[in-house]
């Protein structure tokens, strides 16, 4: 008898693990489906951010020297008519 019940456990754990990886990986499934133009414009987008003349670099009032050093790169905005003394740090990446 405790075999049986045992036996039904197992099954049912089983059966409840199948069950939530199916919903897994059929949400999964109907997103790729459902939003896949979106996915690869975003792809798109994120292939250009590490080509630097893509970036704007006409903007009034400001001179823009890209910089490329060893541990970083990015841009350093110059103001033609600094209203406050000081430095602001704009700092991102992964």
């Amino acid at each position: 008898m405790g075999g049986v019940i045992l036996k039904t456990k197992i099954i049912a754990i089983l059966l409840a693990f199948v069950a939530i990886l199916g919903t897994i990986f059929g949400v999964k499934i109907f997103k790729e489906y459902k939003y896949k133009k979106e996915v690869e414009k975003l792809y798109d987008i994120a292939k250009g951010v590490s080509d630097k003349n893509s970036y704007s670099t006409n903007i009034d009032n400001i001179n823009i020297k890209y910089v490329n050093n060893n541990t970083f790169q990015g841009f350093h905005l110059i103001p033609k008519n600094k209203l406050f003394k000081g430095v602001i740090v704009c700092y991102g990446g992964s």
